[in-house]
């Protein structure tokens, strides 16, 4: 196959030239039940290839063909392998929002503290994206006004096998970590809960009103403090402010944060699964604490 950047020839096979150590679709079944974001990225994928385009890129996915798979802001780079000698650079690009639009985001997302708090867990929950269509956007990718690539394989244009194939790797790295869709729109997570502490921690005042050590009851009024030997025969007594404490037991808003963010056991072959066991026994004590 003739090689256009260069007017040489290259040595082409007859399949795809095997690739040691790549990147392959790890799930058995494709697509089953993915995170919302992963599957609206799927979908974003129907409305720019072509059935067939598709069919054989996934192929690809499984057979591991991607030598590299890159998220960076705006776009994921890939490079994929295919009949010729040299691996194909595909890069799908991604519009991205402006600053304005990550101000306003950032700011509804502050005043929520369930927001901020889901995503320190590295959750996506599709409560986030309804801050995003409440300003006429859209977090996940919607077709072909969101999404373009390119691919070096001569003669390929548009949405061939080697980008739709990095685009299924894609949607199952989203599957895992769903917060890289803040990345591929143009600001990484880790920004955004950056953005959101430093808001809610303008919004407090400062370190004092987060609980620092300075911190006090919010409206309470200042007392002299007195010397403590003034106290030596009542130092243990409760005193009469105990009654006022407000202690209320409920269950956590994000559920096993934790755990989430500990992530997967790193012991494997185990006899039992360390997490599941674990969110089961938290699940338990929360329950018998509530009730």
């Amino acid at each position: 196959m003739r090689d256009a950047r260069f007017g040489s020839m290259q040595p082409t096979s007859e399949r795809p030239r095997k690739v040691r150590g790549g990147v392959r679709l790890g799930a058995k079944e494709w697509p089953g039940r993915l995170h919302w974001a992963a599957q609206a990225w799927l979908e974003a994928l129907a409305r720019c290839a072509e059935p067939r385009a598709i069919e054989e890129g996934l192929d690809y996915a499984r057979k591991g063909q991607t030598r590299s798979l890159e998220f960076q802001p705006g776009r994921i780079v890939a490079s994929v392998q295919g009949r010729a000698f040299r691996a194909y650079r595909v890069t799908i690009q991604v519009k991205t929002f402006g600053e304005e639009h990550w101000r306003r985001a950032v700011g509804a997302m502050a005043d929520n503290a369930l927001h901020g708090a889901k995503l320190l867990t590295g959750e996506l929950a599709p409560e986030l994206g309804e801050v995003f269509s409440a300003m006429g956007l859209s977090l996940t990718a919607r077709g072909t006004e969101d999404l373009s690539c390119a691919c070096s394989a001569p003669g390929e244009q548009g949405w061939c096998k080697h980008a739709a194939c990095a685009a299924i790797l894609a949607a199952e790295a989203l599957d895992r970590r769903p917060t890289l869709m803040f990345d591929l729109r143009g600001m990484p997570a880790e920004a955004v809960v950056e953005r959101i502490r430093d808001l809610r921690a303008a919004a407090a005042g400062g370190s004092g009103a987060l609980g620092g050590p300075n911190a006090g009851a919010a409206g309470a009024d200042p007392v002299a403090s007195e010397p403590l030997e003034a106290h030596l025969d009542d130092f243990w007594d409760a005193g009469p402010g105990l009654d006022a404490l407000e202690t209320p037991i409920r269950r956590p808003e994000v559920g096993h944060a934790l755990l989430r963010r500990l992530g997967p056991s790193p012991f494997e072959g185990a006899r039992f699964p360390l997490v599941g066991l674990l969110a089961t026994c938290y699940d338990t004590i929360s329950r018998a604490a509530v009730e």
